[in-house]
């Protein structure tokens, strides 16, 4: 069970951008509602044990975009998961609640009776701006910002913020090929990283579809406790996403990742993990709000 815990990390992946800075000028503003699903089959082998590691996470959230301006707030996540066909987790969370199989849905919700940490952590962590993403002119990554409250912390980390970013890198218009950093989120803070290359393939010019594929690495993890090592970790990507020139917005996508690691008690190899993961990402809808007030000038 230890190795399937630590296995069930990699359900969480993440990418990272760039850098930019915002005007002040009227604007509209569209609102895009997103769902992204990630579903891995791992296997881990332990001294001639084998454990069958199924995870499914389903993370709606969604992205208001002004010209100069991206702003990320998350609307729910539903997490899944068993060990040798056994539910070891099953967790609805948004801003009203935290369910399991157990709870009764016809009630409020544990969220009302939770103690004022956990209210407060909800609450600052669902429908609430987490993550601002600046542009210049040419819609090129100038800064960015988390936003997250630190009541926050028990319900988001880093991993989460990275599934709405995984699919949402630059879009370079006049380019054919270039590359993203990105990592997949690995348990315990660490990231396998490296980049991912995007190659337009010819077509449709108003929904461009890209191939993407790159390898993310990271030689060596230690858990918290200083007990265990993950080694050698590699994920190798691979797939398709579509952009909306019209929206300037990524709309859909499927991602497969290829997963192999060692994990090591000081310094004996005690299991090998490998499998597959698929993430997909899908536009549930979007609406654009024109003529919003202008933004204060800068003092």
């Amino acid at each position: 069970m230890r190795t399937a815990l630590l296995t069930l990390c990699t359900v969480c992946l993440v990418a990272r951008s760039g850098d930019f800075a915002c005007a002040a000028a009227p604007r509209s503003e569209t609102v895009s509602h997103f769902k992204v699903t990630i579903g891995s089959k791992l296997k881990t082998d332990s001294e001639g044990e084998t454990e069958d590691i199924d995870a499914s996470t389903e993370i709606s959230y969604t992205w208001q975009a002004q010209a100069r301006q991206r702003s990320l707030s998350f609307d729910s996540i539903l997490v899944q998961a068993s060990v040798d066909g056994k539910e070891v987790m099953n967790t609805f969370m948004d801003r009203t609640r935290v369910s399991t199989p157990d709870t009764d849905k016809t009630k409020p919700g544990p969220k009302d009776s939770a103690p004022d940490h956990l209210k407060t952590a909800l609450e600052n962590s669902f429908g609430v701006p987490i993550f601002v993403i600046e542009l210049d002119d040419a819609r090129k990554f100038i800064r960015r910002t988390r936003l997250i409250d630190p009541d926050a912390k028990p319900v988001f980390d880093q991993a989460l913020i990275a599934n709405a970013l995984l699919f949402h890198p630059e879009f370079p218009d006049k380019q054919e090929t270039w590359q993203s950093p990105a990592g997949v989120h690995m348990g315990n803070n660490a990231l396998a990283k490296g980049k991912l290359t995007y190659v337009k393939v010819p077509g449709n010019s108003s929904r461009p579809t890209t191939r993407v594929s790159g390898t993310l690495v990271n030689a060596a993890v230690t858990s918290a406790d200083g007990q265990t090592t993950i080694k050698n970790a590699q994920y190798v990507v691979g797939g398709q996403q579509t952009y909306d020139m019209a929206r300037h917005e990524w709309i859909s996508g499927k991602l497969s990742i290829d997963v192999t690691y060692q994990l090591f008690e000081e310094d004996r190899e005690v299991a090998k993990t490998a499998g597959k993961m698929v993430l997909t990402l899908e536009l549930v809808n979007s609406d654009t709000v024109n003529e919003l007030p202008a933004p204060p000038d800068a003092k």
